[in-house]
């Protein structure tokens, strides 16, 4: 059973059909074997059906990254991966577009102002800007225009994990890892606020119907996946524990926002484990896990348009459904 995105544009009323999404992970190298390139990783990827089940398909090989961490589809359609480059030296993100096939083409690379051991990236929805978080800070930013990114300047946010962007792009959310903080970078007003406390360990940040969550990761503690509460003006407030899972450091909604997907890190023989979301008991029910036997880092999930619905759809604001079988 398909998807329908129904998009309504200031001329016309367009429908699109969807795909099967699509789920990709980072490989990492385990502990400190990160900093000999021999063992950095690549992307893998699965396609998820109606029906739930993974199916492997091809990714992007380690030979065309430096020590990947995580990626996200940018508004321009491309998919950007944060690299680490073992934590020793300068970080960069790698740039794909997609051939027809759906395989991943290299279209240059971001480096450069002050980019180091980059965790996270994302960009503002609206304005297409890019925040790299790097392991010791600042945050690297990159503005873009006629498809080149230029720096833009740091925010001094120190550690940091990843970035999330609030889908109007007024609020930028940084997660900070072994801090356990929080920073929220205010777009219109140029604001930069610490919530400090937070979560230890948090890294991945991710959406679910407006609602921002985080995956914990601590080597021995409590490792899992927090909702990370906020108030009407976007304020911080505290935090909800809602999984406990060992090693987690990834997490990733399906287009519905009724499966999570939430990687392991560090574990030699780290898994993508899977939950279903119970809206009797308002909880996150075990749903299996894709077996993977190795380090992950940040997952990323995307709904391909089938290729007969890729027509213009510049400008437009889409609104995905998912119905299960």
């Amino acid at each position: 059973m398909k998807r329908i995105l129904v998009s309504l544009a200031a001329t016309a009323m367009v429908a699109v059909s969807f795909a099967d999404f699509e789920l990709m992970v980072a490989e990492t190298p385990p502990g400190p074997d990160n900093q000999n390139p021999v063992n950095w990783g690549g992307i893998l990827r699965w396609n998820i059906d109606n029906g739930g089940v993974a199916t492997s398909m091809s990714g992007i090989a380690s030979t065309s990254l430096n020590d990947p961490m995580g990626g996200f589809m940018s508004p321009a359609g491309e998919f950007l991966v944060a690299n680490r480059h073992g934590n020793t030296s300068g970080g960069s993100i790698n740039r794909f577009t997609r051939d027809g096939g759906g395989n991943f083409i290299a279209n240059g690379t971001i480096s450069g102002n002050s980019m180091f051991a980059t965790h996270g990236s994302n960009a503002n929805p609206v304005t297409g800007e890019v925040f790299a978080t790097n392991v010791n800070g600042p945050t690297s930013r990159f503005s873009f225009s006629g498809g080149v990114y230029t720096a833009n300047g740091t925010l001094n946010t120190g550690s940091g994990r990843d970035v999330a962007f609030s889908s109007d792009g007024a609020n930028a959310y940084i997660s900070t890892g072994v801090s356990g903080s929080i920073w929220r970078y205010e777009t219109s007003t140029n604001t930069l606020t610490s919530y400090g406390n937070v979560v230890n360990g948090l890294h991945q940040l991710a959406w679910r119907n407006g609602e921002l969550y985080g995956a914990s990761f601590q080597a021995s503690g409590n490792s899992g996946i927090f909702r990370i509460l906020r108030d009407a003006s976007g304020a911080v407030t505290g935090t909800q524990q809602v999984l406990s899972v060992t090693q987690s450091v990834g997490l990733a909604f399906s287009p519905d926002g009724n499966e999570m997907f939430v990687s392991q890190h560090t574990n030699a023989n780290g898994n993508i484990n899977r939950y279903l979301f119970n809206a009797g008991t308002q909880s996150w029910d075990a749903n299996g896990s894709i077996a993977v036997g190795h380090s992950l880092g940040h997952l990323t999930v995307y709904a391909v348009p089938e290729p007969a619905s890729l027509i213009a759809l510049a400008g437009l604001i889409p609104l995905v459904r998912r119905r299960r079988k």
